[in-house]
């Protein structure tokens, strides 16, 4: 039953948002049209997030290796980063 949902869903949302977005974007504009989009996006999903479980058993070893910042000292890096 839980498959059929998600496929109907996806049906009705696939038929039904074309429409709703092209509205919207002929309404308010693309800015605001990708923000309400943004926004809702994260309100309907956002809550059911800690509902999904992971694919992978949690691991017996935790050690968590240790990120190396060198390259915080490369100029190339800064550069792209600010669009230089």
């Amino acid at each position: 039953m839980a498959y059929g949902i998600l496929c109907g869903a996806s049906g009705v949302s696939g038929t039904v948002m074309p429409f709703v977005l092209q509205a919207m974007l002929v309404k308010y504009g693309f800015r605001t049209t990708l923000r309400a989009t943004a926004v809702a996006l994260v309100v309907l999903t956002g809550p059911l997030i800690p509902l999904l479980k992971g694919r992978l058993p949690p691991s017996e070893q935790s050690a968590v290796p240790k990120v190396n910042w060198s390259f915080l000292h490369n100029k190339t890096f800064w550069a792209y980063s600010l669009q230089i």
